[in-house]
């Protein structure tokens, strides 16, 4: 865009395949009242990830990103009711998205104190009618990295 601040695009496809362990049907007793079992119906999961960078003076400094997944692999925890046993499973799910947002600033706080602060927010939302997940959540991340370099002041 000009000499000091740029922009890019990116685009990615990834296939995500399910575990050998994942797959093995047979439960694993962690104690009389859990275990965690395979699913061999398991299928690959497909995931669309689009992203937005503004960068300064080649350093990122502002980022959009959806990502959009289809047959997402997720950890199923269920309990029996009856017997009170839970039963940990890796299940497909329909849909999974998240949305990422991240703000990057340099930072000079004293005079030879140098570094950068940085904000990100998340939102992810999983849905499965099969299942009954319906989880949606905003997160956010702030950070300091700050350095000081010593140097022969003794």
């Amino acid at each position: 865009m000009s000499d000091v601040l740029g922009a890019s695009v990116s685009y990615s496809y990834r296939i995500e395949r399910p575990s050998y362990s994942s797959l093995n049907s047979f439960a694993e007793f962690l104690d009389p009242f859990s275990a965690s079992q395979g699913n061999p119906n398991l299928a690959p999961s497909y995931t669309n990830n689009y992203q937005f960078n503004l960068t300064y003076e080649g350093q990122p400094f502002f980022t959009i990103a959806y990502r959009k997944t289809d047959d997402e692999i997720f950890q199923l925890i269920q309990q029996d009711n009856t017997t009170a046993q839970i039963r940990q499973r890796e299940v497909n799910i329909e849909e999974n998205s998240n949305w990422n947002f991240r703000l990057f600033a340099p930072l000079s706080l004293l005079g030879d104190v140098e570094g950068y602060t940085g904000v990100i927010v998340v939102n992810t939302d999983y849905q499965s009618l099969i299942y009954n997940v319906n989880l949606n959540k905003w997160y956010m991340f702030w950070f300091i990295q700050a350095g000081y370099a010593v140097g022969n002041k003794f």
